[in-house]
């Protein structure tokens, strides 16, 4: 299974969060990965929203993450946001989650989300093949 933009970032926001290490110990409780201070519909304890189970508070991160990639916004935005100054140290923040992912933290997230393919990964004689034309060079075949 390949890994998406979304669960990288989550991933990495997780990581940064100190999520599963003892010094979380309000994030770990509230089974809250990514420290999130409130969800629609569920409630929150010491700051931070309360999730039954890992998996749901997992769902939760990947679809913040994932709002903001559709919303067009960069990892510097998005952050700058998610983990305000008053709270973090957002400059070392954005640093360490771009380095975990690999993403330029001016660029819109959307546009990797959606970026083609790098022509130098094409290989020209398997799209002479998936458009029917015989290996050997010859003419287009007929359908």
């Amino acid at each position: 299974m390949s890994t998406t933009l979304t669960q990288s970032i989550a991933s990495a926001i997780q990581q940064q969060e100190g999520f599963g290490t003892p010094n979380a110990v309000t994030i770990n409780a509230n089974n809250n990965p990514g420290a999130l201070r409130t969800w629609p519909g569920f409630p929150s304890r010491n700051g931070f929203a309360v999730f039954p189970d890992y998996a749901t508070g997992r769902a939760a991160l990947e679809t913040d993450v994932q709002t903001n990639i559709n919303a067009g916004l960069s990892l510097n935005d998005f952050l700058n946001k998610y983990a305000p100054t008053s709270e973090n140290d957002t400059s070392s923040y954005i640093a360490f989650v771009s380095r975990q992912t690999g993403l330029d933290p001016n660029a819109p997230m959307n546009m990797v989300a959606t970026a083609a393919p790098d022509a130098s990964t094409i290989d020209p004689a398997s799209v002479l093949a998936d458009l029917g034309f015989p290996s050997d060079g010859g003419s287009l075949q007929s359908s």
